[in-house]
């Protein structure tokens, strides 16, 4: 069975066969030089990936950053176990690790100015976190951009939220308490445990890892079993995981994947049985770039959105309607 990946590439291969395309104009980064020292605001966890027209994509770009604070962390860790609590953690390699970090990303963001947006689509496919962030961008980009030749605003669409009657026996024991996440969300967590809500958690870091009345945090999938709803962060689409953990999820749950990142053509992800999508659509493109460049808070350049199966029209349909409405501007 083909991947998310391979099917999101293929949608490209597809528009590249059916419309003019516009190269990448700029992959651009906050400013804000990245530290694991630090504590990220929404707005400087994201790039963006600009495209010739002006259609833009948002993308995470922190995977990397949280993989050394908790290898940096787990080393403490490690040193603690052996009793030497006193000792300080090696903040010169840290420091080293996060230049390396920073010169690279920059140095790679800057070289594909000018790129095919298939060229660089295809980086979905690397081999580290930064780079298939940024093919996700290329292809939220060109999700942007075929949206607006089909005037499609997923943004005035009103949501409807299908509700599933769990089959499953692990599921239906606790519909109504037992909520699951995948990525760790102090806010939401907070948010559902006030509501009474029993919190499971899939979290990768085992910094996090706890137990606690009403919440567990693990790096176990299994632990989701009892959930009959699963919040699930878009960043797993960057790491490769949302196809290995939809397979180990039963069919009846009900699945939302949500974030910024999550802008692409939702057809892959409706096709493994997600039931909602929530993100993004950039209605002030030139706003953005601003408030991105500058660390600013970006939430005025953008609309939300929650998209289902029932309310999304389909690639088939939007790529035909975009072809027709490119024709008639030609």
């Amino acid at each position: 069975m083909s991947s998310i990946t391979d099917d999101l590439l293929a949608m490209v291969e597809l528009l590249n066969q059916s419309l003019p395309l516009p190269a990448v104009r700029e992959v651009l980064l906050p400013d804000r030089m990245l530290s694991v020292s630090e504590q990220y605001s929404k707005h400087d966890k994201f790039g963006l990936v600009v495209l010739e027209d002006g259609s833009c994509g948002l993308f995470y770009r922190l995977l990397e950053v949280q993989a050394l604070t908790a290898a940096q962390m787990q080393r403490q860790m490690q040193i603690e176990t052996q009793n030497l609590t006193r000792a300080s953690p090696d903040n010169s390699s840290v420091a080293d690790a996060e230049t390396r970090l920073n010169q690279s990303h920059r140095e790679i963001a800057t070289s594909l100015s000018g790129k095919s947006v298939c060229e660089l689509a295809a980086l979905l496919r690397a081999g580290d976190d930064f780079s298939r962030g940024i093919g996700l961008g290329v292809i939220n980009a060109l999700t942007q951009y075929v949206y607006k030749l089909a005037n499609f605003s997923p943004a005035q669409i009103p949501a409807k939220n299908p509700t599933k009657t769990p089959t499953n026996n692990k599921a239906a024991q606790n519909t109504n308490t037992n909520v699951g996440m995948v990525g760790y969300f102090s806010r939401k967590i907070e948010s559902l445990l006030n509501q009474g809500l029993n919190v499971v958690v899939l979290e990768l870091d085992k910094t996090l890892h706890t137990r606690q009345p009403g919440l567990l945090v693990s790096g176990e999938p299994a632990t989701l079993d009892v959930c009959s709803t699963i919040h699930c962060t878009a960043s797993t689409l960057i790491n490769q995981s949302l196809d290995q953990l939809l397979d180990n999820l039963a069919a009846d749950r009900h699945f939302e994947l949500v974030g910024p990142s999550a802008s692409c053509f939702p057809d892959p992800l409706f096709a493994r049985n997600i039931d909602v999508i929530g993100s993004s659509f950039i209605v002030n493109s030139e706003n953005l770039y601003l408030q991105i460049q500058q660390g600013e808070a970006w939430q005025s350049s953008v609309e939300k959105y929650s998209l289902t199966q029932q309310t999304y029209p389909g690639f088939e349909k939007l790529l035909a309607q975009a072809i027709s409405n490119a024709s008639k501007q030609a």
